[in-house]
Formats: C-alpha cells, sequence, structure tokens
C-alpha cells in the first residue's frame, strides 16, 4: 500500500478521534472507494476502515449507508473482535437488516431445539410462534431476541450433547415459560 493511502487512513482516524466526524467520514470513504475489494491483500484495511465508517454513518445519520459497511464487512472480512461484530450487527439491525434474525426464522430456536432434540418438536414450533408474533414486533422483544441469538448457541450446544441437561432444561425452563406463553 502506497504511503499516501496509509496517511489518509491516519488522518481520517485521527479526524474521527478529534470528534471531526464529517470530515473524518469524506476522507475514510475517499480512501475505501480507491482500494479495490478484490484485491486479499486490501481485505483486512478495508475491513478496518469500513467498520469506522460504518460508525460514523451511524453518527452522522446515514444509517443505511452503515449498514452497508457492516454488512461488507461482516462478509468479506470479519472482525476477530466479538464487541466489533456485535456492534456491525446492530449498525444492519438498525437499518431493518438482520441476518440473525432472519436466519434464526429459518430455523429452530436454539435451546428449545437442544431441550427437545428437534427444530420441528411441537413445543420448539410454540416458542417460534411466540418469538415470531410477540417478541420480534415490539422492539424491546426484538433486542430481547437479539441478546438470546448471541449468547444461547453456545449455550445450546453444551445442552445437545448431555441428555440430562436437556431433561433439566426441558424441566426447570422450557415447560414453565410454555405453561406461561399458552395462557
Amino acid at each position: 500500500m502506497p504511503d499516501i493511502m496509509e496517511q489518509a487512513i491516519a488522518h481520517g482516524f485521527d479526524l474521527a478521534n478529534k470528534g471531526k466526524k464529517e470530515e473524518a467520514y469524506g476522507v475514510l470513504k475517499a480512501v475505501s472507494d480507491s482500494l479495490p475489494d478484490s484485491h486479499p491483500a486490501n481485505r483486512e484495511v478495508l475491513g478496518i476502515i469500513r467498520t469506522r465508517l460504518a460508525a460514523l454513518c451511524n453518527d452522522t445519520g446515514r444509517q443505511s449507508e452503515s449498514a452497508d459497511y457492516a454488512e461488507w464487512v461482516l462478509k468479506n472480512a470479519p472482525p476477530d473482535d466479538e464487541m466489533i461484530r456485535m456492534i456491525l450487527q446492530t449498525a444492519l439491525h438498525m437499518d431493518g437488516r438482520d441476518p440473525m434474525i432472519a436466519q434464526e426464522k429459518k430455523g429452530g430456536c436454539f435451546i428449545a431445539t437442544a431441550g427437545y432434540g428437534s427444530p420441528i418438536a411441537a413445543e420448539v414450533m410454540v416458542f417460534r410462534q411466540f418469538r415470531d408474533e410477540k417478541l420480534l414486533p415490539s422492539k424491546l422483544g426484538s433486542a430481547f431476541v437479539r441478546v438470546y441469538y448471541f449468547v444461547s448457541p453456545s449455550v445450546a450446544k453444551v445442552i445437545s450433547k448431555h441428555e440430562l441437561l436437556q431433561a433439566i432444561t426441558r424441566q426447570l425452563l422450557l415447560e414453565p415459560i410454555l405453561r406461561l406463553i399458552k395462557k
């Protein structure tokens, strides 16, 4: 990468750190637009620049553009840092593009599926219907679902490997929640 590009990137980040968001956006967007996406050596640098651009766009009222950058980064240069991934996914969510919710709507609920052993169990269908009809339409419910999707896959993985944990999960967690949902 030419020195001039490195200097421009450093200048853009410096402007952002000083709170000059519009100027930082202009500099970093120009750099981002001038680096070809297809070149593998550019992917990591573009991931860093576009992550910052996603934040700057969000801060300056460009939510759709923020989501475009976030989507590109998550697809082409996913960051190692889980918090940064969550921030990028939030940018997508705020623009109505939520890959986690879209993916989950196609499948079963993680913990319920682990507890009942099948994504097509009748109980899992009740949880899915409750999620789709009651939780997702509200902001609070949607926020809960996002947190659940962040936490539950690793929990479900452990539950699904142990029959005793499956039984405990059904008895102490899932069945009481089902009784509340059905009321």
